[in-house]
C-alpha cells in the first residue's frame, strides 16, 4: 500500500504547485457529506453508509470558461454491514474505510464577472486507502478479508458559486473491484456527496 500512496502524494505535490505558478489561479478548501455505497454484482444487500470528505483544491484556468481542477481530500467510505467470512464463517460486520483521493477534473464554468456562477466538472479520481477497519479492528487481522490497495473512479458534479463560496453535488463511480475476496464477487465504491467549497482567486 505504501508505494501507491507515495506515488499519489507525489503526483498531487507536482500538480498543485504547477497551478500555483500560473496567474489567475484559484485555490481553496472543500468539505462535504455523502452517501457511500458498494456497487457491482457482489454488492447485493450491502447497505449504504453516511460519510464525510475534507481537503483542498486548485483551479487552473485554460480559457474563458474552461479550467483544470485538481483536488486532494480524505473521504470516508465503507458500509454498516459487509461479509468478512466465507462458508460456515460468514458474518456481517461494520466496515469503515478512508481513502486519500486525487480527482483531476475538467471544469466548465460561467465567465468571471457574473456574480452567480455555475460550474460543471468531469474527470478521473484515483485513490489509495489510508485506513481500513472491520468492527473496530484493522482489516489486516481479519481472515479471508482483502482490500485492494488502490481504487480508480470516474467523477462528475455541479456547483453554484457566489463570490468564491460554492455549493455542489457530485457522484463518484468506482471502476475497480476493491473487495473481491471478502464478498466473492465484483464490489466497487460509489459515492454521492454534497459539498461546500470556498476558493480564493488570484
Amino acid at each position: 500500500m505504501r508505494k501507491p500512496l507515495a506515488t499519489l502524494i507525489a503526483l498531487g505535490l507536482t500538480l498543485i504547485p504547477a497551478g500555483v505558478a500560473q496567474g489567475q489561479h484559484g485555490f481553496g478548501l472543500i468539505a462535504g457529506v455523502g452517501r457511500t455505497a458498494f456497487t457491482g454484482a457482489g454488492s447485493t444487500d450491502v447497505p449504504w453508509r453516511t460519510s464525510a470528505l475534507a481537503g483542498a483544491l486548485v483551479e487552473i484556468p485554460t480559457g474563458r470558461i474552461l479550467s483544470l481542477r485538481v483536488e486532494m481530500y480524505i473521504a470516508g467510505k465503507g458500509s454498516p454491514q459487509v461479509r468478512t467470512g466465507l462458508g460456515d464463517g460468514l458474518r456481517q460486520d461494520v466496515l469503515k474505510l478512508a481513502y486519500l483521493q486525487l480527482p483531476i477534473l475538467v471544469q466548465l464554468q460561467t465567465p468571471v464577472g457574473v456574480p452567480l456562477r455555475s460550474r460543471t466538472f468531469l474527470g478521473v479520481s484515483p485513490s489509495v486507502p489510508v485506513s481500513c477497519r472491520v468492527a473496530n479492528r484493522s482489516c489486516s487481522g481479519v481472515d479471508h478479508f482483502h482490500l485492494v490497495s488502490y481504487d480508480f473512479g470516474m467523477l462528475f458534479g455541479v456547483e453554484i458559486d457566489f463570490r468564491g463560496l460554492g455549493v455542489g453535488a457530485r457522484y463518484e463511480a468506482g471502476m475497480t473491484s476493491v473487495l473481491p475476496a471478502a464478498t466473492g464477487g465484483d464490489v466497487r465504491n460509489g459515492m454521492l456527496a454534497f459539498t461546500m467549497r470556498y476558493s480564493w482567486a488570484r
